[in-house]
């Protein structure tokens, strides 16, 4: 009994892992098309293994919805940082855009974003997938932007 649901947890992970690396993948592809993880890891070389997936129809059709909600939407959690933070009492807005020029002046091939949630406009930069790749750029534009923070938030998988 033990093993059995040690073997369903294990399955279950195994495929939520799957889907995980196949995001970034797959997510460039419409639903009418055949998923290329699964194309590649059937594809059969004379000088390799051979992977034969054996699965239940219905996975399939699971993947297709995945994929192609995330086709719609192409985004994935990732790491912005914060170097500007107003309301607009402060004349927030106009002093939102002056630090993002002066920040595409500086690091021109870095994204920045004016954002406004109610009641403070917001400067955000990069596009960075992973923590360390954020906290690296964190610490370059500390002397700049001296009150700068590291957010977790959804980035555009187009810019990567």
């Amino acid at each position: 009994m033990k093993v059995a649901y040690s073997m369903k947890k294990i399955v279950i992970s195994c495929f939520f892992v799957l889907l995980g690396f196949a995001k970034p993948i797959i997510a460039q592809y419409n639903s009418s098309q055949q998923l290329p993880l699964i194309v590649q890891l059937q594809h059969s070389d004379p000088n390799q293994g051979q992977v034969q997936i054996v699965q239940d129809k219905r996975i399939d059709s699971l993947l297709i919805r995945y994929v192609s909600r995330n086709y719609k939407h192409q985004t994935m959690p990732g790491f912005r940082i914060r170097i500007f933070l107003a309301n607009n009492q402060d004349n927030g807005r106009q002093r939102a855009y002056d630090t993002k020029a002066k920040f595409m002046n500086s690091y021109p091939g870095v994204e920045a974003y004016v954002v406004y949630e109610t009641p403070d406009w917001k400067v955000l930069v990069g596009d960075f997938r992973l923590r360390t790749e954020a906290f690296h750029f964190k610490k370059q534009i500390d002397p700049m932007f001296p009150n700068n923070r590291l957010l977790d938030t959804q980035i555009d998988c187009n810019k990567l």
